[in-house]
């Protein structure tokens, strides 16, 4: 079987001296592996290989399950816009690195490419961060682990949200829960994640926060799902993180 599709590259590997595997979330196609051939004396590698790039791909099987081969015509690489920043290209890798490990293969995920692309290009902006963290809960939603951040889960109200809790993913406001207690394991709700923020103010404190939700419940429904641990890429950007908040 052969399709073409516009993919964005997540992961490469080595695969013998003259080819790789490429893994790439395609368009119309999910995600998708497949051997790539490659030249030491390719000028061009820099420019087809760095994840987050995107391309024309044309994959080819003689069956679907089967590892396939790539054809690679590539379109657009981030790399230039954010090489001199290290914690942006530490961005790049753990986005691609959530996508690759929890997105199943070949299941089609349109919006989620979209998304991605658009994650992408926000690494330039000075609110990525925050922007980092609302990808993480639009990805746990698009894999069928949505979070409900929209209301409280015992009084109905839509303000005042400052708990999640860790068994069913719903919003906990302060009226609900006047007097917190350690033992019941609550996770805070950074305010950027509130249905009824009135600006973009956020602190690296709360980023941590907005990691640890998501954290949890990738942890908890994602990561045993697929029988995969926590992307270290991942790990990575939260202790990079964790390094602005002290």
């Amino acid at each position: 079987m052969e399709w073409q599709d516009v993919g964005v590259l997540l992961r490469l590997q080595e695969f013998g001296e003259d080819q790789l595997i490429g893994v790439f979330l395609t368009q119309k196609h999910g995600c998708v592996r497949g051997i790539m051939p490659f030249r030491v004396s390719d000028k061009k590698r820099d420019k087809i290989i760095h994840p987050g790039s995107r391309a024309q791909v044309r994959w080819k099987a003689r069956l679907s399950e089967h590892l396939g081969r790539f054809d690679i015509d590539p379109e657009y690489s981030p790399l230039a816009k954010l090489m001199h920043d290290p914690e942006a290209l530490a961005g790049l890798s753990a986005i691609c690195s959530i996508v690759e490990t929890w997105t199943p293969a070949h299941e089609p995920h349109e919006n989620l490419y979209f998304m991605l692309q658009t994650m992408i290009n926000d690494l330039t902006s000075s609110t990525w961060p925050v922007k980092y963290v609302q990808f993480e809960v639009e990805l746990l939603r698009e894999l069928g682990f949505g979070l409900d951040l929209e209301t409280c889960a015992l009084t109905g109200a839509k303000s005042n949200l400052i708990y999640v809790s860790p068994d069913t993913g719903r919003a906990l406001s302060e009226k609900a829960i006047p007097v917190r207690n350690q033992e019941d394991g609550l996770l805070d709700l950074p305010s950027f994640l509130s249905p009824t923020r009135v600006n973009d103010e956020w602190t690296w404190d709360q980023i941590l926060q907005g990691m640890e939700l998501t954290g949890h419940f990738f942890q908890g429904h994602l990561c045993e799902a697929s029988s995969k641990s926590m992307p270290i890429a991942r790990d990575r950007l939260f202790g990079q993180f964790k390094s602005k908040a002290s």
